[in-house]
């Protein structure tokens, strides 16, 4: 891999990571907010 591939993939697995995390983030929340 080349250095400027090699920096796209890792914006796209941090930016994939972050976004998993936002929604397990938003699902505990509802989960708690419901009766």
């Amino acid at each position: 891999m080349t250095i400027s591939e090699k920096s796209i993939f890792l914006v796209f697995y941090s930016g994939y990571i972050k976004a998993i995390y936002y929604i397990n983030k938003k699902a505990a929340n509802n989960k708690y907010q419901q009766p």
